[in-house]
């Protein structure tokens, strides 16, 4: 599987998207901001929605949510995207969407095909590592919303072997938690990578 991290948006190498997908059709996820208004929610669905059109995408939202009765409905979902694009948020809150739905499961299963690209910002990247430790220092551990157990899952989806740091010393309202954050990380050893809003890496899944 190919992973897209970005910090912030879309980030630098969005026109490498279109060589690693092989269905040109976006599902863009956004339930790391369930916790929020819905008019901040949609904002940015919507904008990333639109921005993936203008690259020439077929775009549209996967609300997780609608799965958390029926995981065993997403896989076939999923099997019709060539990208899935999971926005910043809350880190807690999305975890916890992915597990609520079967979408962890599912993405962890596919993770050495090349079917499906997993794409995502902020949050969205910050999932893809080992733990979510670390994360209470710039998420809040308690955001939640309708639908939602208030169990804390502390394991990410482990699709790569690295923890991410995203708004490093950028021009972003989270980057002095961010700073601390990378703190945490070298004062507990963790293998880490930090990355600017702006940048973006494209890397596989850890086998």
């Amino acid at each position: 599987m190919y992973l897209y991290l970005s910090s912030f948006l879309l980030g630098s190498k969005s026109r490498e998207l279109a060589s690693l997908m092989r269905i040109p059709k976006v599902a863009v996820i956004a339930n790391a901001l369930d916790h929020t208004a819905p008019s901040i929610r949609s904002s940015y669905a919507d904008g990333q929605i639109l921005e993936f059109r203008q690259l020439g995408f077929d775009a549209d939202e996967l609300d997780l949510r609608e799965y958390f009765d029926a995981p065993r409905r997403l896989p076939a979902t999923l099997d019709t995207y060539g990208l899935v694009w999971v926005t910043g948020g809350n880190v807690f809150l999305l975890r916890r969407a992915m597990r609520l739905s079967g979408f962890d499961a599912h993405i962890v299963a596919e993770k050495k095909r090349d079917c499906l690209v997993y794409g995502g910002f902020s949050a969205g990247a910050c999932v893809t590592g080992p733990t979510l430790r670390g994360f209470e220092i710039v998420d809040d551990l308690e955001a939640t919303a309708e639908g939602y157990t208030d169990d804390i899952i502390w394991d990410g989806l482990g699709l790569v072997s690295y923890s991410i740091a995203p708004h490093y010393k950028s021009d972003h309202e989270d980057a002095d938690r961010v700073d601390r954050l990378v703190q945490y990380f070298i004062d507990h050893e963790f293998r880490f990578i930090t990355i600017r809003d702006g940048e973006a890496v494209v890397t596989t899944a850890d086998a």
